[in-house]
């Protein structure tokens, strides 16, 4: 059985997403077929594995970071602006107060291909609030 990818923002852009992990542990998936889970660990779909590349978070690309599937940044927003919401989205996502910039993540590109039984189906990350 593969391991399932969770998200705790269970939000996606239409094409091309990033979703950006601790560690190393989604480096091999390249390629595969990855089920998706929410927060409580309820499979709701699956992503296709575009590529992965693992950096310390602050070498992170701003294309990386815009491609964030949670979020639909404002054109004015600033790349350090993005990067700073993604540090704190994932200290919440991992628990975890001041998410270390120099910690060792993997940056996963990927397209969601199954949601709800339903392939095909694009689901829209949400504009960022209170941002013009």
């Amino acid at each position: 059985m593969s391991p399932v990818m969770r998200f705790g923002e269970f939000r996606f852009k239409p094409g091309l997403n990033t979703t950006i992990r601790r560690g190393i542990k989604w480096m091999p998936s390249s390629g595969s077929r990855v089920p998706i889970a929410d927060e409580t660990g309820e499979v709701k779909g699956a992503i296709q594995v575009e590529s992965t590349a693992s950096s310390r978070f602050y070498l992170v690309s701003d294309d990386a970071i815009a491609a964030w599937h949670a979020e639909i940044w404002p054109d004015n927003m600033r790349p350090f602006a993005r990067m700073f919401h993604v540090s704190q989205a994932l200290e919440r996502c991992y628990r975890m107060p001041l998410f270390d910039a120099a910690e060792l993540v993997t940056v996963v590109w990927f397209r969601v291909v199954e949601l709800h039984g339903e392939t095909g189906l694009e689901l829209v990350a949400r504009p960022m609030p209170g941002v013009s």
